[in-house]
């Protein structure tokens, strides 16, 4: 009532009906001079051309983990937390872009102390330790079949989730996938040490081979969510 705008946020705004559509279309060609609206959509192309053509249209595109990492450090030291390195790169690939999800589970890991270290997180986040993804992978592909039953002998010994630990296995095959075809993978989210071994992944399996296996834990990881 005392602000000089009057704001309307119309959210998800391809929803709309036809008729509806054409309402706010007469509103936006002639707009009172006190009045703003916000149009936000995830599916643009759902908007009739005749509304696209009278607003001015902002795209949102998902941050990079190396910005995600820098903006949580700077959140941490404010805090005065004490964020083990390794932390805010796990931060940024859960977040998957989105500051606000990633500030989420900062303040999520926060709420069992101010030092946060790298084996917490994971535990508490339910994330798969990349190290074990590795071995297990390395295996694979060197075709090892006789220390596999010793090593899931280990795994079972860890509690770990066989479901979340196949999904985070598959993750990490799409992005030895990805960096093998493109030549162009999303390394800043590894340490130097996880990347260096992506590296000898990368170039120890054949792409076709690479598929094949993927194919194999997409089955298991359906099986295990069914």
């Amino acid at each position: 009532t005392e602000g000089v705008y009057k704001v309307f946020i119309i959210d998800e705004v391809h929803m709309l009906s036809n008729p509806a559509f054409n309402a706010l279309l007469k509103t936006l060609e002639e707009p009172p001079l006190h009045t703003v609206f916000i149009l936000a959509t995830t599916e643009i192309y759902k908007l009739p051309l005749t509304i696209i053509s009278r607003t001015q249209r902002f795209d949102f595109r998902p941050l990079s983990h190396a910005n995600v990492a820098a903006h949580l450090k700077d959140v941490a030291k404010k805090e005065k937390l004490t964020v083990e390195e390794d932390v805010y790169r796990l931060i940024a690939n859960q977040a998957g872009g989105s500051l606000r999800d990633a500030l989420s589970v900062l303040e999520k890991l926060r709420s069992t102390g101010d030092q946060i270290n790298l084996k917490s997180a994971q535990e508490s986040l339910g994330v798969s330790d990349i190290a074990l993804i590795q071995e297990l992978i390395t295996l694979v592909f060197n075709k090892d079949a006789g220390n596999i039953p010793s090593f899931f002998d280990r795994l079972l010994a860890t509690g770990v989730d066989y479901n979340l630990f196949c999904k985070d296995i598959l993750e990490y095959l799409r992005a030895i996938l990805v960096y093998k075809v493109s030549g162009q993978g999303n390394l800043e989210q590894y340490t130097s040490e996880v990347a260096n071994i992506l590296e000898t992944h990368k170039q120890s399996v054949a792409t076709a081979e690479l598929l094949f296996i993927i194919r194999l834990f997409l089955r298991a990881y359906k099986e295990f969510a069914s």
